[in-house]
């Protein structure tokens, strides 16, 4: 991700041969959603971290801010199973918001978890759920 991208394609524009038509068809549909999103991924005029997590729970895009927020380069988290950032990702069932707490991968067991008001949009593609995107909030006082 350039350094002034807030809107986080990460790996989408980088794929294998193998995978180049299932990449096509996730960056084409998590460009739209995020175009749909736009002013929400502001927050009091800074962006807000968020991420893209495949259908697959791969992280596969994500922001400066969410990167500054795990204390990671993106090329630490990009890839990364996001259930190891976030214990709570395979527990939410069909939950469009909830509380949760998010931590390094690479240091899970040392960082202390941050917590998070998480709100989830389903990224579609010919009807079919191809990822997520996440919005996090850590200023929500109670949650997590």
């Amino acid at each position: 991700m350039a350094a002034g991208d807030t809107h986080g394609r990460g790996d989408l524009d980088r794929c294998d041969e193998s995978r180049a038509p299932q990449t096509g068809r996730l960056a084409a549909a998590v460009f739209l959603e995020l175009q749909r999103l736009g002013a929400s991924v502001l927050q009091d005029s800074r962006p807000r971290p968020f991420a893209v997590v495949a259908a697959d729970d791969r992280l596969v895009a994500g922001n400066r801010p969410l990167f500054e927020l795990l204390g990671c380069h993106e090329s630490d988290l990009l890839g990364t199973a996001w259930p190891q950032v976030m214990e709570a990702w395979s527990d939410r069932g069909a939950a469009r918001e909830f509380d949760a707490h998010v931590r390094p991968p690479q240091r899970s067991e040392h960082a202390a978890p941050i917590p998070a008001r998480v709100s989830v949009q389903p990224v579609l593609a010919d009807g079919e759920v191809v990822a997520h995107t996440l919005l996090l909030s850590t200023d929500c006082g109670d949650c997590g």
